[in-house]
Protein backbone atom coordinates (compact mmCIF):
# COMPACT_ATOMS: atom_id res chain seq x y z
CA UNK A 1 0.00 0.00 0.00
CA UNK A 2 1.50 3.68 -0.80
CA UNK A 3 1.22 6.25 2.11
CA UNK A 4 2.90 8.80 0.25
CA UNK A 5 0.49 11.61 -0.48
CA UNK A 6 2.24 12.21 -4.13
CA UNK A 7 2.75 8.75 -4.96
CA UNK A 8 -0.81 8.07 -4.02
CA UNK A 9 -2.01 10.44 -6.57
CA UNK A 10 0.38 9.87 -9.54
CA UNK A 11 -1.05 6.32 -8.68
CA UNK A 12 -5.07 7.21 -9.25
CA UNK A 13 -4.14 9.79 -11.73
CA UNK A 14 -2.48 6.83 -13.56
CA UNK A 15 -4.81 4.50 -13.55
CA UNK A 16 -7.57 6.91 -14.24
CA UNK A 17 -6.12 7.45 -17.37
CA UNK A 18 -5.78 4.16 -18.72
CA UNK A 19 -9.34 3.91 -17.95
CA UNK A 20 -10.27 7.42 -20.09
CA UNK A 21 -7.78 5.89 -23.14
CA UNK A 22 -10.08 2.39 -23.14
CA UNK A 23 -13.31 4.62 -22.77
CA UNK A 24 -11.57 6.59 -25.94
CA UNK A 25 -10.58 3.96 -27.72
CA UNK A 26 -12.84 3.67 -30.48
CA UNK A 27 -13.82 -0.23 -31.22
CA UNK A 28 -13.78 -0.74 -27.51
CA UNK A 29 -17.31 -0.91 -26.68
CA UNK A 30 -17.83 -3.76 -29.63
CA UNK A 31 -15.65 -5.72 -27.69
CA UNK A 32 -16.67 -5.43 -23.92
CA UNK A 33 -20.84 -3.83 -24.97
CA UNK A 34 -21.95 -0.51 -23.48
CA UNK A 35 -22.12 -1.64 -20.24
CA UNK A 36 -18.64 -2.57 -20.21
CA UNK A 37 -18.11 1.14 -21.22
CA UNK A 38 -19.79 2.65 -18.99
CA UNK A 39 -17.91 0.29 -15.80
CA UNK A 40 -14.78 1.69 -17.22
CA UNK A 41 -15.99 5.17 -16.96
CA UNK A 42 -17.22 5.15 -13.60
CA UNK A 43 -13.82 3.72 -12.54
CA UNK A 44 -11.96 6.24 -14.49
CA UNK A 45 -14.09 8.97 -12.59
CA UNK A 46 -14.01 7.68 -9.00
CA UNK A 47 -10.04 7.14 -9.74
CA UNK A 48 -10.05 10.74 -10.85
CA UNK A 49 -11.97 12.35 -8.33
CA UNK A 50 -9.32 10.86 -6.08
CA UNK A 51 -6.08 12.30 -7.59
CA UNK A 52 -8.63 15.56 -7.71
CA UNK A 53 -8.91 14.92 -4.20
CA UNK A 54 -5.61 14.26 -2.99
CA UNK A 55 -4.13 16.96 -5.37
CA UNK A 56 -6.68 19.79 -4.01
CA UNK A 57 -5.42 18.87 -0.64
CA UNK A 58 -1.62 19.13 -1.42
CA UNK A 59 -2.37 22.04 -2.64
CA UNK A 60 -0.82 20.89 -6.00
CA UNK A 61 -2.38 23.32 -8.49
CA UNK A 62 -0.82 21.85 -12.21
CA UNK A 63 -1.93 18.44 -11.12
CA UNK A 64 -5.68 20.03 -10.37
CA UNK A 65 -5.45 21.24 -13.52
CA UNK A 66 -4.49 18.02 -15.39
CA UNK A 67 -7.36 16.05 -13.32
CA UNK A 68 -9.88 18.68 -14.52
CA UNK A 69 -8.89 18.42 -18.04
CA UNK A 70 -8.87 14.89 -17.93
CA UNK A 71 -12.68 14.78 -16.58
CA UNK A 72 -13.56 17.07 -19.46
CA UNK A 73 -12.04 14.46 -21.74
CA UNK A 74 -13.84 11.66 -19.76
CA UNK A 75 -17.39 13.09 -20.16
CA UNK A 76 -16.68 14.17 -23.73
CA UNK A 77 -15.61 10.08 -24.22
CA UNK A 78 -18.59 8.78 -22.72
CA UNK A 79 -21.00 10.96 -24.58
CA UNK A 80 -19.56 10.25 -27.78
CA UNK A 81 -19.79 6.47 -27.01
CA UNK A 82 -23.29 6.63 -26.06
CA UNK A 83 -23.88 8.87 -28.94
CA UNK A 84 -22.81 6.15 -31.09
CA UNK A 85 -23.88 3.45 -29.68
CA UNK A 86 -28.08 4.78 -29.04
CA UNK A 87 -30.06 6.24 -31.46
CA UNK A 88 -32.49 7.75 -29.04
CA UNK A 89 -31.28 10.66 -27.38
CA UNK A 90 -33.34 10.18 -24.10
CA UNK A 91 -31.47 6.53 -23.64
CA UNK A 92 -28.58 8.37 -23.78
CA UNK A 93 -29.34 10.98 -21.22
CA UNK A 94 -30.53 8.27 -19.25
CA UNK A 95 -27.13 6.65 -19.42
CA UNK A 96 -25.42 9.90 -18.65
CA UNK A 97 -27.92 10.00 -15.37
CA UNK A 98 -27.36 6.64 -14.61
CA UNK A 99 -23.99 6.81 -14.39
CA UNK A 100 -24.26 10.13 -12.17
CA UNK A 101 -25.92 8.62 -9.53
CA UNK A 102 -23.43 5.72 -9.37
CA UNK A 103 -20.64 8.17 -8.45
CA UNK A 104 -21.30 8.57 -4.64
CA UNK A 105 -18.27 9.56 -3.50
CA UNK A 106 -17.85 12.76 -1.57
CA UNK A 107 -15.40 14.28 -3.79
CA UNK A 108 -17.25 13.67 -7.14
CA UNK A 109 -19.17 16.83 -7.45
CA UNK A 110 -16.77 18.31 -10.57
CA UNK A 111 -16.89 14.80 -12.98
CA UNK A 112 -20.72 15.31 -12.17
CA UNK A 113 -21.28 18.48 -13.10
CA UNK A 114 -19.22 17.47 -16.12
CA UNK A 115 -21.38 15.08 -16.96
CA UNK A 116 -24.42 16.63 -16.03
CA UNK A 117 -23.28 18.87 -18.73
CA UNK A 118 -23.22 16.83 -21.52
CA UNK A 119 -26.76 15.56 -20.10
CA UNK A 120 -27.92 18.99 -21.02
CA UNK A 121 -26.19 19.40 -24.34
CA UNK A 122 -28.18 16.06 -25.17
CA UNK A 123 -31.96 17.09 -23.97
CA UNK A 124 -31.39 19.86 -26.14
CA UNK A 125 -30.61 17.88 -29.09
CA UNK A 126 -33.95 16.21 -28.18
CA UNK A 127 -36.08 19.00 -27.51
CA UNK A 128 -34.63 20.43 -31.23
CA UNK A 129 -35.29 17.43 -33.16
CA UNK A 130 -39.02 17.03 -31.30
CA UNK A 131 -39.52 20.86 -32.77
CA UNK A 132 -37.31 20.81 -35.97
CA UNK A 133 -37.95 17.25 -37.24
CA UNK A 134 -36.30 15.40 -40.49
CA UNK A 135 -38.03 14.25 -43.31
CA UNK A 136 -41.43 16.42 -42.90
CA UNK A 137 -41.90 14.70 -39.77
CA UNK A 138 -44.84 15.44 -37.35
CA UNK A 139 -43.81 18.03 -34.77
CA UNK A 140 -43.78 16.74 -31.35
CA UNK A 141 -43.95 19.54 -28.87
CA UNK A 142 -44.98 17.12 -25.88
CA UNK A 143 -41.47 15.36 -26.48
CA UNK A 144 -39.73 18.70 -26.94
CA UNK A 145 -41.40 20.18 -23.69
CA UNK A 146 -40.47 16.61 -21.65
CA UNK A 147 -36.77 16.99 -22.75
CA UNK A 148 -36.56 20.70 -21.74
CA UNK A 149 -37.88 19.98 -18.37
CA UNK A 150 -35.18 17.21 -17.97
CA UNK A 151 -32.90 19.71 -18.87
CA UNK A 152 -34.04 22.26 -16.76
CA UNK A 153 -33.80 19.82 -13.68
CA UNK A 154 -30.04 18.94 -14.91
CA UNK A 155 -29.68 22.61 -15.16
CA UNK A 156 -30.73 23.09 -11.35
CA UNK A 157 -28.58 20.20 -10.21
CA UNK A 158 -25.54 21.57 -12.07
CA UNK A 159 -25.84 25.14 -10.12
CA UNK A 160 -25.79 22.75 -6.87
CA UNK A 161 -22.48 21.27 -8.12
CA UNK A 162 -21.05 24.24 -8.87
CA UNK A 163 -22.13 26.06 -6.23
CA UNK A 164 -20.72 23.16 -3.82
CA UNK A 165 -17.77 23.46 -5.60
CA UNK A 166 -16.70 26.79 -5.31
CA UNK A 167 -18.17 26.37 -1.24
CA UNK A 168 -15.22 23.72 -0.94
CA UNK A 169 -11.73 23.54 -0.24
CA UNK A 170 -11.32 23.42 -4.70
CA UNK A 171 -12.80 26.54 -5.11
CA UNK A 172 -9.64 28.51 -3.63
CA UNK A 173 -7.61 26.95 -6.36
CA UNK A 174 -9.68 26.68 -9.84
CA UNK A 175 -12.52 28.91 -11.30
CA UNK A 176 -15.50 27.84 -13.33
CA UNK A 177 -15.93 30.49 -16.05
CA UNK A 178 -16.87 28.04 -19.25
CA UNK A 179 -19.29 26.45 -16.43
CA UNK A 180 -20.85 29.73 -15.51
CA UNK A 181 -21.07 30.49 -19.05
CA UNK A 182 -22.81 27.55 -20.11
CA UNK A 183 -25.49 27.74 -17.60
CA UNK A 184 -26.30 30.89 -18.80
CA UNK A 185 -26.52 30.33 -22.10
CA UNK A 186 -29.15 27.55 -21.29
CA UNK A 187 -31.16 29.66 -19.55
CA UNK A 188 -31.45 31.76 -22.34
CA UNK A 189 -31.81 28.75 -24.53
CA UNK A 190 -34.77 27.35 -22.16
CA UNK A 191 -36.27 30.28 -21.98
CA UNK A 192 -36.57 30.30 -25.91
CA UNK A 193 -37.43 26.64 -26.40
CA UNK A 194 -40.10 26.45 -23.93
CA UNK A 195 -41.65 29.46 -25.09
CA UNK A 196 -41.70 27.73 -28.77
CA UNK A 197 -43.13 24.25 -27.73
CA UNK A 198 -46.06 26.55 -25.53
CA UNK A 199 -46.32 28.17 -28.54
CA UNK A 200 -46.57 24.46 -30.79
CA UNK A 201 -49.21 23.45 -27.92
CA UNK A 202 -51.01 26.65 -28.44
CA UNK A 203 -51.52 25.94 -32.23
CA UNK A 204 -52.52 21.98 -31.42
CA UNK A 205 -55.07 23.08 -29.14
CA UNK A 206 -56.23 25.59 -31.92
CA UNK A 207 -56.34 23.02 -34.21
CA UNK A 208 -58.20 20.12 -32.27
CA UNK A 209 -60.75 23.08 -31.18
CA UNK A 210 -61.28 23.94 -34.93
CA UNK A 211 -61.36 19.96 -36.06
CA UNK A 212 -64.68 19.90 -33.69
CA UNK A 213 -65.89 22.92 -35.33
CA UNK A 214 -66.30 21.47 -38.50
CA UNK A 215 -67.32 18.15 -37.50
CA UNK A 216 -70.48 20.19 -36.48
CA UNK A 217 -71.18 20.35 -40.12
CA UNK A 218 -74.00 22.63 -40.49
CA UNK A 219 -74.42 24.50 -36.97
CA UNK A 220 -71.56 26.06 -36.69
CA UNK A 221 -70.63 27.43 -33.06
CA UNK A 222 -70.05 30.51 -33.05
CA UNK A 223 -68.60 30.69 -29.41
CA UNK A 224 -66.19 27.85 -30.20
CA UNK A 225 -65.18 29.80 -33.52
CA UNK A 226 -64.20 32.58 -30.98
CA UNK A 227 -62.24 30.29 -28.33
CA UNK A 228 -60.42 29.39 -31.10
CA UNK A 229 -59.53 32.86 -32.19
CA UNK A 230 -58.64 33.72 -28.27
CA UNK A 231 -56.62 31.03 -28.57
CA UNK A 232 -54.64 31.39 -31.50
CA UNK A 233 -54.82 35.18 -30.75
CA UNK A 234 -52.99 34.30 -27.41
CA UNK A 235 -50.45 32.38 -29.30
CA UNK A 236 -49.21 35.04 -31.84
CA UNK A 237 -48.85 37.55 -28.82
CA UNK A 238 -46.57 34.73 -26.77
CA UNK A 239 -44.40 34.27 -30.07
CA UNK A 240 -44.31 37.59 -30.30
CA UNK A 241 -42.93 38.42 -26.73
CA UNK A 242 -39.74 36.20 -27.76
CA UNK A 243 -37.61 35.81 -30.38
CA UNK A 244 -36.55 32.85 -32.57
CA UNK A 245 -41.28 32.04 -32.45
CA UNK A 246 -41.69 34.36 -35.94
CA UNK A 247 -42.81 31.18 -37.75
CA UNK A 248 -45.30 30.27 -35.13
CA UNK A 249 -46.35 33.54 -35.19
CA UNK A 250 -47.03 33.80 -38.74
CA UNK A 251 -49.16 30.34 -38.13
CA UNK A 252 -51.07 31.89 -35.46
CA UNK A 253 -52.32 35.09 -37.19
CA UNK A 254 -52.71 32.97 -41.07
CA UNK A 255 -55.54 30.77 -38.66
CA UNK A 256 -56.63 33.83 -37.29
CA UNK A 257 -57.33 35.22 -40.52
CA UNK A 258 -58.64 32.23 -42.43
CA UNK A 259 -61.63 31.59 -39.29
CA UNK A 260 -62.40 35.33 -39.71
CA UNK A 261 -62.55 34.51 -43.19
CA UNK A 262 -64.36 31.55 -43.94
CA UNK A 263 -66.05 31.09 -40.43
CA UNK A 264 -67.32 34.30 -38.56
CA UNK A 265 -67.56 35.66 -42.51
CA UNK A 266 -65.96 38.65 -40.82
CA UNK A 267 -63.62 39.61 -43.79
CA UNK A 268 -62.47 43.14 -42.69
CA UNK A 269 -60.95 41.71 -39.50
CA UNK A 270 -59.70 39.08 -41.60
CA UNK A 271 -57.28 40.56 -43.87
CA UNK A 272 -54.73 42.68 -41.15
CA UNK A 273 -53.95 39.23 -39.45
CA UNK A 274 -53.54 37.54 -43.38
CA UNK A 275 -51.17 40.33 -44.24
CA UNK A 276 -49.01 40.11 -41.03
CA UNK A 277 -48.61 36.45 -41.71
CA UNK A 278 -47.48 36.68 -44.80
CA UNK A 279 -45.52 39.44 -44.36
CA UNK A 280 -43.84 37.11 -41.99
CA UNK A 281 -43.23 34.60 -44.23
CA UNK A 282 -41.62 36.91 -46.66
CA UNK A 283 -39.37 37.84 -43.59
CA UNK A 284 -38.17 34.13 -42.81
CA UNK A 285 -37.59 33.41 -46.55
CA UNK A 286 -35.75 36.07 -46.54
CA UNK A 287 -33.66 35.44 -44.22
CA UNK A 288 -33.00 31.30 -44.50
CA UNK A 289 -34.82 30.73 -48.24
CA UNK A 290 -37.59 28.64 -46.39
CA UNK A 291 -40.34 27.90 -48.79
CA UNK A 292 -43.94 27.70 -47.90
CA UNK A 293 -46.08 27.03 -50.79
CA UNK A 294 -46.47 23.52 -49.97
CA UNK A 295 -47.48 23.77 -46.26
CA UNK A 296 -51.21 24.56 -45.77
CA UNK A 297 -51.52 27.56 -43.73
CA UNK A 298 -50.12 29.16 -45.77
CA UNK A 299 -51.58 27.93 -49.14
CA UNK A 300 -54.84 28.80 -46.64
CA UNK A 301 -54.07 32.25 -46.19
CA UNK A 302 -52.77 33.11 -49.45
CA UNK A 303 -56.34 32.12 -50.76
CA UNK A 304 -58.40 33.79 -48.80
CA UNK A 305 -56.51 36.70 -49.22
CA UNK A 306 -56.69 37.02 -53.01
CA UNK A 307 -60.82 35.89 -52.18
CA UNK A 308 -61.06 38.95 -49.81
CA UNK A 309 -59.41 41.36 -52.57
CA UNK A 310 -61.41 39.46 -55.57
CA UNK A 311 -64.35 40.56 -53.29
CA UNK A 312 -63.35 44.02 -52.13
CA UNK A 313 -62.66 44.80 -55.63
CA UNK A 314 -66.19 43.40 -57.11
CA UNK A 315 -67.99 45.71 -54.17
CA UNK A 316 -65.81 48.73 -55.02
CA UNK A 317 -66.85 48.20 -58.76
CA UNK A 318 -70.50 47.95 -57.82
CA UNK A 319 -70.44 51.23 -55.74
CA UNK A 320 -68.62 52.85 -58.14
CA UNK A 321 -70.92 51.90 -61.12
CA UNK A 322 -74.33 52.59 -58.83
CA UNK A 323 -72.51 56.46 -58.57
CA UNK A 324 -71.47 56.24 -62.05
CA UNK A 325 -75.29 55.89 -63.30
CA UNK A 326 -76.82 59.20 -63.28
CA UNK A 327 -72.99 60.64 -64.27
CA UNK A 328 -73.25 59.12 -67.71
CA UNK A 329 -76.60 60.35 -68.04
CA UNK A 330 -75.87 63.72 -67.40
CA UNK A 331 -72.95 63.47 -70.11
CA UNK A 332 -74.95 61.43 -72.48
CA UNK A 333 -75.19 64.76 -74.80
CA UNK A 334 -71.49 65.06 -74.57
CA UNK A 335 -70.72 61.58 -75.35
CA UNK A 336 -73.64 61.23 -77.98
CA UNK A 337 -71.84 64.44 -80.02
CA UNK A 338 -68.34 62.71 -79.38
CA UNK A 339 -69.88 59.66 -80.97
CA UNK A 340 -71.92 61.78 -84.08
CA UNK A 341 -68.32 63.62 -84.53
CA UNK A 342 -66.69 60.30 -84.86
CA UNK A 343 -68.98 59.01 -87.51
CA UNK A 344 -71.45 61.28 -88.75
CA UNK A 345 -72.78 59.21 -92.03
CA UNK A 346 -72.37 55.80 -90.42
CA UNK A 347 -70.14 54.94 -93.07
CA UNK A 348 -66.60 56.41 -92.39
CA UNK A 349 -63.34 54.01 -92.34
CA UNK A 350 -61.60 52.76 -89.21
CA UNK A 351 -58.80 55.53 -90.66
CA UNK A 352 -61.66 58.35 -90.86
CA UNK A 353 -62.92 57.56 -87.62
CA UNK A 354 -59.91 57.60 -85.78
CA UNK A 355 -59.07 61.16 -87.06
CA UNK A 356 -62.38 62.22 -86.48
CA UNK A 357 -62.13 61.26 -82.81
CA UNK A 358 -58.93 62.81 -82.44
CA UNK A 359 -59.97 66.44 -84.01
CA UNK A 360 -63.07 66.39 -82.35
CA UNK A 361 -61.49 65.76 -78.58
CA UNK A 362 -58.74 68.42 -79.37
CA UNK A 363 -61.12 70.84 -80.57
CA UNK A 364 -64.16 70.16 -77.91
CA UNK A 365 -62.53 68.35 -74.57
CA UNK A 366 -59.51 70.14 -73.02
CA UNK A 367 -57.68 68.05 -70.65
CA UNK A 368 -56.64 69.06 -67.64
CA UNK A 369 -53.12 68.54 -67.72
CA UNK A 370 -52.08 71.57 -70.05
CA UNK A 371 -48.76 70.16 -70.82
CA UNK A 372 -50.05 66.67 -72.20
CA UNK A 373 -52.78 68.31 -73.58
CA UNK A 374 -50.37 70.61 -75.44
CA UNK A 375 -48.26 68.26 -76.94
CA UNK A 376 -51.53 66.33 -78.17
CA UNK A 377 -52.82 68.98 -80.37
CA UNK A 378 -49.34 69.93 -81.62
CA UNK A 379 -49.59 65.89 -82.56
CA UNK A 380 -52.77 66.64 -84.02
CA UNK A 381 -51.97 70.07 -85.54
CA UNK A 382 -48.63 68.50 -87.29
CA UNK A 383 -50.40 65.69 -88.93
CA UNK A 384 -49.78 65.28 -92.70
CA UNK A 385 -52.20 65.10 -95.86
CA UNK A 386 -54.05 62.03 -95.23
CA UNK A 387 -52.69 60.92 -98.72
CA UNK A 388 -49.08 60.72 -97.08
CA UNK A 389 -47.90 56.77 -96.12
CA UNK A 390 -46.85 58.12 -92.72
CA UNK A 391 -50.72 60.08 -91.86
CA UNK A 392 -51.49 56.16 -90.29
CA UNK A 393 -48.63 56.22 -88.04
CA UNK A 394 -48.53 59.85 -87.11
CA UNK A 395 -52.45 59.67 -86.21
CA UNK A 396 -51.69 56.72 -84.11
CA UNK A 397 -48.97 58.23 -82.08
CA UNK A 398 -51.13 61.63 -81.83
CA UNK A 399 -53.99 59.19 -79.99
CA UNK A 400 -51.65 57.42 -77.86
CA UNK A 401 -50.69 60.95 -76.52
CA UNK A 402 -54.70 61.73 -75.95
CA UNK A 403 -54.44 58.10 -74.37
CA UNK A 404 -51.86 59.85 -71.52
CA UNK A 405 -54.30 62.90 -71.64
CA UNK A 406 -57.41 60.70 -70.50
CA UNK A 407 -56.49 58.15 -68.66
CA UNK A 408 -59.01 57.82 -65.89
CA UNK A 409 -55.79 56.91 -63.17
CA UNK A 410 -54.42 60.40 -63.90
CA UNK A 411 -57.77 62.40 -63.49
CA UNK A 412 -58.93 61.07 -60.22
CA UNK A 413 -58.27 64.57 -58.78
CA UNK A 414 -60.59 66.47 -60.73
CA UNK A 415 -64.37 65.28 -59.61
CA UNK A 416 -66.59 62.04 -60.94
CA UNK A 417 -68.05 63.79 -63.59
CA UNK A 418 -64.64 64.37 -65.67
CA UNK A 419 -63.02 61.02 -64.56
CA UNK A 420 -66.23 59.08 -65.83
CA UNK A 421 -65.85 61.41 -69.02
CA UNK A 422 -62.24 60.89 -69.33
CA UNK A 423 -63.17 56.64 -68.89
CA UNK A 424 -65.82 57.23 -71.63
CA UNK A 425 -63.47 58.68 -74.38
CA UNK A 426 -60.26 56.67 -73.26
CA UNK A 427 -62.62 53.60 -74.34
CA UNK A 428 -63.02 55.19 -78.20
CA UNK A 429 -59.44 56.26 -77.62
CA UNK A 430 -57.98 52.64 -77.08
CA UNK A 431 -60.67 50.97 -79.88
CA UNK A 432 -59.29 53.62 -82.39
CA UNK A 433 -55.35 52.99 -82.02
CA UNK A 434 -56.32 49.21 -82.03
CA UNK A 435 -57.97 49.68 -85.34
CA UNK A 436 -54.96 51.24 -86.63
CA UNK A 437 -52.53 48.70 -86.07
CA UNK A 438 -53.51 47.15 -89.05
CA UNK A 439 -52.84 50.41 -90.96
CA UNK A 440 -49.75 51.17 -89.52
Amino acid sequence: MCYDPKMRTVLAKNQATVCLRLVELRGYAETVALEGVIYTARDAANLLSEALFLACKDGEIVTLEKVRVDMERLSLAVASVLVDELDSKIKRVSRLEGLVKSLRGEHEDLIKLMLTKQSIRQLFVASDLALDPPNQESVNWRSSLSALEDAARSLREMEAYLRKLADSPLGSYLAFPDELDFIECSRERLQKSFLRSECLRSLYRADGMLGQLLELNEDFDVDLAWDIVDELVHCSKMAESGSGCILEQAMALAKVGRLFHMGLKLSSRAQPYLLNAMKLAAAISEVDGTAFFSQAWYRDAKTSLESIREQKAAADKENYDKQREPTLLKLKPKLDALDKAIDPAGVASKVAKAFNLAKHICENLQGKNETSMAKFTTAVEDLPAQSSDDFNKMLRKALLKAAMVYHPDKNDDHGLEWKVLCEEVSKRINNATCDLKGFC
